[in-house]
């Protein structure tokens, strides 16, 4: 005849198992030392794989957060245009790049660009291949790089400025590995704009960090 039990159980042990089932079936079948014996393995096994699932869980995260605490971390702290922004001037931006993280970011490699864009940049920001040569920068230290623009500014150009039929961009890249060997970039993408301080102005995408 069926047995119907009603209540959830969860048993620690296998020996705690054991004991539950030849209380509680024992008058139904015998029970073999083969069979406890099975029965008891199966158990510690599963346990075991339960545990060892879990320990291996543990240790991965451990190492994630590890590493997310201790990896170097490369931000963009400033853009601007160096000189001002007037007819007969070839635009010449500069960012400022600092390493906040706790070790050295390596192999650092980098793509400036700045120039004339119509119609304004969306969602999908240009990526050109990186340029040759690697740098090191060390926790807290900061470096910045310029670039000029192909063509001058006229008067034409900079009423299209203002009037936004025009923008001038300056957007690039960043790539480096942290100590761990994993690589990781940093994106930004600037606008002029003739009311802020250093007349540039966050573009909507193309800021990011990973």
């Amino acid at each position: 005849m069926p047995v119907k039990c009603d209540v959830m159980l969860d048993f620690s042990t296998a020996k705690d198992t054991v004991k539950y089932l030849v209380q509680t079936y024992g008058p139904l079948f015998p029970a073999t030392a083969t069979t406890v014996a099975a029965i008891i393995a199966a158990f510690a096994a599963r346990a075991a794989m339960r545990s060892a699932r879990a320990s291996e869980e543990n240790v991965e995260t451990g190492k994630r957060s590890m590493e997310l605490a201790n990896r170097a971390y490369v931000c963009v702290t400033a853009t601007k245009f160096i000189e001002k922004v007037s007819p007969g001037v070839l635009p010449n931006a500069g960012v400022t790049f600092k390493n906040i993280g706790k070790t050295p970011a390596k192999m650092c490699r980098l793509k400036l660009e700045v120039g004339y864009v119509s119609p304004q940049f969306g969602r999908v920001i240009p990526e050109e291949p990186l340029d040759e040569g690697e740098f090191t920068l060390a926790p807290s230290q900061q470096q910045t790089v310029f670039i000029l623009a192909d063509e001058p500014l006229d008067r034409q150009r900079l009423v299209e400025l203002h009037t936004e039929v025009l923008f001038l961009d300056f957007w690039g890249r960043i790539v480096y590995q942290d100590i761990f060997g994993k690589e990781h970039e940093t994106t930004w993408c600037s606008t002029y704009s003739a009311n802020s301080p250093t007349k540039m102005a966050l573009h909507k995408y193309g800021n990011n960090m990973t």
